[in-house]
């Protein structure tokens, strides 16, 4: 009896200890909890399909990749306030105060003071290391060597010596204690528009992405201690199934990545149990997502079917009306900031010609382009701007003063003998109507037919539509136009010059960071080539006029606007690329989702954070 008596109290107490070790589980800051695990994935669909850039953006900028950084990294030591518009403020959930002064030479000492209750994903805590190791790998030589194009280092004091590797330390970042940094900007580099953009920093682990390796701080500036070279990174960052570039497993966002799959073009996330908040302080609810790309599936019925929860970004007219018209269906619709276009490879030797680039825009009838694809959801737009943008708001879209070129093949043609192709195949001058190809003529007098090569994304309507005007337009006019479809990912490699560039023109389209800077989108130094400088555009003046937008004094809207509007005259006259049309998106989801406003927000990333799905 005293036997069985000892049995059952034994049995009581494992029981006991299995409530409590399952209690701890579901307790547990470092576990998305069973629910969480049983809980199926809310499915987001996206326009533009991943192509795994989820650090930084210095490999691409696919605006589904930088939603995909925004679910997974935060922190930066700056936040731009909605209720004040478009000024930049430190960001009040990740830095305790930042101090600034000035030294005796003018130059802007930023001093910083994070809070010390912020944790990556894994629960280990992010220090001042962090913040200072982020500026010394992203400025760092080795990044250029592994083909990252990374904006100068040159407004921070030393950063032109540390980036070109001729310094191992970096003058102007000072690694103060644990939770203390500065930043030191010259004072050549004021005034700037953006002002404390050169001190936005979001902290990346150092020991996750340069294992063995220190912060350390000296009178010559902060540097990193240990065996950090290009090597080092091609195993933590570049590597193509666990690097840091597609695969950051410890981050400090609300989400944190459970898998990307590069040939599904699919991410899957789960709910970063540390993440501190939003500026609001608002943790997602939404357990589990699943991005995944739209390309081919009927969206509406996906919506009805429950296969997809969210279609984010969607332009074309017919899905809207059909979705607006489908009950259990919500549509939110928000100006885009950002337009489609044809980019030009300027290096190539017929679009090298400003005349050839003037003809091709000539040979498109942008109107009925952006009627058909977006009906009353869009229109033809003449520079580099988005219609969502406040600069093209406040001018109510009038700019006199843009270079315009309407649908017109008698002026295209004009400037094509003008660049040369005056010629039909017997090297006598080209007669409209009579010769069927136009040649120009080259050193030695050998006859070279215009043809141009086209790349555009494979099943994508407004892609087709174009270049099938441009197609017939460019025959008439004695020109054959080669058009090559393929995946977004390889257009975005040619893009990029990430591989061989052997097209003319791709058809394209972009939406802009809130800090709209194409200083370097347009700067003529090779070095800038790439991801930022894609067209490989050389026009000194267009550059000026980029660099006076950004040197207009903070919060003068009025210089600013100015030097927009020149900008954009400038850019129309050089043509880099031939802007087509403008529009606003529309956020389809199941009416189960409420709270989604992206409307209010950059991206559908910080708008599902406030998001709840029953």
């Amino acid at each position: 009896m005293i036997g069985g008596a000892e049995r059952k109290k034994g049995n009581m107490k494992r029981i006991v200890l299995v409530w409590i070790i399952l209690l701890s589980i579901l307790a547990a800051p470092n576990s998305p909890g069973l629910a969480a695990q049983e809980d199926p994935p809310f499915v987001i669909g996206t326009m533009t399909a991943l192509s795994g850039n989820f650090f930084a953006g210095l490999w691409g900028m696919n605006t589904s990749d930088i939603d995909i950084r925004l679910l997974l990294h935060a922190y930066a030591t700056m936040e731009k306030e909605a209720r004040k518009g478009r000024a930049l403020e430190p960001n009040r959930i990740a830095m305790e105060r930042m101090v600034l002064s000035e030294d005796e030479h003018g130059n802007q000492v930023h001093r910083f003071t994070m809070k010390n209750d912020l944790f990556f994903s894994d629960g280990s805590q992010i220090t001042a290391e962090d913040y200072a190791f982020s500026v010394l790998l992203l400025y760092s030589p080795e990044i250029r060597e592994l083909g990252g194009t990374a904006p100068g280092a040159e407004p921070v004091i030393g950063g032109r010596a540390y980036q070109r590797g001729e310094a191992e330390r970096l003058l102007g970042l000072r690694l103060i204690d644990k939770f203390r940094f500065s930043i030191t900007i010259g004072a050549e580099n004021y005034p700037y528009f953006y002002n404390l953009a050169y001190v936005n920093i979001t902290p990346y682990p150092v020991r996750v992405l340069a294992p063995g390796c220190q912060v350390k701080d000296s009178p010559e500036g902060a540097y990193i201690e240990g065996p950090f070279d290009s090597a080092l990174l091609e195993e933590t960052l570049m590597d193509g199934d666990a690097g840091y570039l597609s695969h950051p497993k410890v981050t400090s966002g609300p989400y944190r990545l459970e898998s990307f799959d590069r040939e599904q073009a699919t991410a899957s996330l789960s709910v970063n149990p540390y993440y501190k908040g939003n500026l609001n302080g608002v943790k997602p609810s939404i357990q589990r997502l699943r991005v995944i790309p739209m390309v081919g599936i009927d969206i509406v019925q996906a919506l009805k079917d429950g296969e997809l929860h969210l279609a984010n970004k969607v332009s074309f007219v017919q899905v809207r009306q059909q979705a607006e018209r489908t009950r259990g269906i919500s549509v939110t619709n928000y100006d885009r900031e950002g337009l489609a276009f044809l980019a030009f490879l300027t290096e190539q030797d017929a679009v090298g010609d400003v005349r050839v680039r003037q003809a091709i825009a000539h040979c498109l009838d942008k109107p009925a382009i952006a009627h058909s694809f977006l009906g009353p959801y869009g229109k033809e737009v003449d520079g580099f701007y988005g219609l969502g943008q406040w600069m093209y708001k406040e001018t109510g879209g009038n700019l006199p003063g843009l270079k315009r070129y309407p649908f017109d093949l008698r002026i295209a043609g004009e400037l094509l003998s003008e660049a040369g192709f005056a010629y039909d195949s017997q090297g006598a001058p080209y007669i409209s109507g009579a010769s069927e190809t136009r040649y120009a003529k080259d050193a030695d007098g050998t006859l070279l037919p215009l043809t141009l090569r086209a790349g555009i994304p494979e099943d994508n309507t407004a892609a087709e539509l174009t270049l099938s005007q441009l197609e017939a337009s460019l025959e008439k006019l004695g020109a054959r136009l080669e058009i090559k479809r393929m995946d977004i990912q390889t257009l975005l490699k040619i893009y990029y010059a990430q591989t061989e560039r052997n097209f003319d023109l791709l058809f394209l389209s972009s939406n802009f960071s809130e800090f709209f800077d194409p200083y370097y989108t347009f700067h003529t130094d090779p070095a800038y080539h790439g991801v930022l400088n894609s067209t490989f555009i050389q026009d000194e003046e267009l550059m000026r006029r980029a660099l006076a937008m950004r040197a207009s004094p903070c919060d003068d809207f009025s210089c600013y606007l100015r030097a927009w509007q020149a900008f954009q005259e400038r850019f129309t006259q050089v043509l880099p690329m031939v802007p087509l049309y403008g529009n606003s998106y529309a956020d389809l989801y199941t009416a189960r989702l409420t709270g989604y406003h992206p409307e209010n927000h950059i991206s559908y990333a910080t708008a599902i954070i406030e998001a709840k799905y029953r």
